[in-house]
């Protein structure tokens, strides 16, 4: 991943670790996805993160992520004059804190300025909604992409997008057979869904001298 020309220099099988900060969105029952643009900015929260990786072929890497999220959204987000005005007077909220642990395969470009890659996988997560005194788990899959750029020798930085399919209805608290009761909102049917948009930090952990190929 790092470096400038891969002319010179063979591929050597490296791990990293790395370290994420953004925020977050969620898609569900108080955020339907026709409307989501005008409240994402509103919900925004947390995402926090660690990350080891290994770089086991030129352009295949293979990653575990554990991840701290903060998701948010509220009815009060919405315009009490529009189309979502039952969305408005229902007034319902949430918060929801959430752990989640998953593995990935990442494919990307190698030794350029900027590294674009793409990335699916797998993982389970523990959440509680604020309010609840359960605590919830359920799956999801993680996918995205995201471009890294070489600071130096040991050092990237990367942007990410990763989104999430789950299998669960209740990161917000609410379920579509809970929301039938109040007429005319606007809601997410099935799974909710979440992102992160964050910013990583990452940091090659060794770094073999290999004699250059001339």
């Amino acid at each position: 991943m790092f470096g400038k020309n891969p002319i010179y220099k063979p591929f050597v099988k490296t791990t990293y670790i790395a370290y994420s900060l953004g925020s977050t969105g969620y898609f569900g029952d108080i955020a339907p996805f026709k409307n989501y643009l005008t409240t994402a900015l509103k919900s925004a929260r947390v995402s926090a993160g660690l990350e080891v990786s290994h770089t086991f072929k030129r352009h295949l890497t293979h990653r575990f992520n554990l991840n701290y999220i903060t998701l948010n959204s509220s009815d009060k987000y919405y315009d009490s004059c529009s189309s979502f005005a039952s969305n408005f007077y229902r007034g319902k909220s949430f918060t929801t804190d959430l752990i989640e642990l998953s593995s990935a395969y990442e494919y990307g470009a190698y030794n350029h300025k900027y590294n674009p890659y793409l990335f699916v996988g797998f993982g389970i997560m523990a959440f509680k909604v604020s309010g609840e005194g359960n605590i919830h788990s359920a799956f999801c899959a993680p996918f995205g992409m995201g471009v890294k750029t070489s600071i130096n020798k040991k050092i990237a930085l990367a942007l990410e997008l990763n989104y999430r399919y789950t299998n669960t209805d209740l990161l917000d608290g609410l379920s579509d057979l809970d929301t039938k009761v109040f007429l005319n909102t606007s809601i997410q049917k099935g799974p909710d869904l979440f992102y992160t948009l964050n910013f990583k930090l990452i940091y090659k952990i060794n770094s073999l001298n290999c004699p250059k190929i001339l």
